[in-house]
């Protein structure tokens, strides 16, 4: 289970935006419930965006600092900060130098 690395910075805004965030091609979602859970990802398709405050609960955030990510990263997933710039790049996030 890999977990989304994020500042706390950066959680309290996604809560503030009611955002979500799907856990197949891991972009940000607007408009979920902070609970929301299996919801249809409008950029993949996928059931699997959940609130923001519900993968905290269910332990899939984990508070980190972002300083080492690459500017406009809003969060890493376990493997991104594993493999770091050149490696492993997650669907969605573009390239990373």
């Amino acid at each position: 289970m890999a977990k989304i690395i994020m500042s706390e910075e950066r959680y309290e805004e996604l809560t503030d935006e009611q955002a979500g965030i799907c856990l197949s091609c891991e972009e940000e979602v607007y408009g979920v419930e902070p609970d929301a859970r299996c919801y249809e990802c409008e950029h993949c398709g996928a059931p699997k965006v959940y609130g923001v405050e519900e993968l905290l609960m269910m332990g899939r955030i984990e508070f980190g600092d972002d300083e080492d990510e690459d500017e406009g990263d809003d969060f890493a997933t376990d493997e991104s900060r594993a493999f770091g710039p050149g490696g492993y790049v997650p669907p969605g996030w573009g390239d990373i130098d």
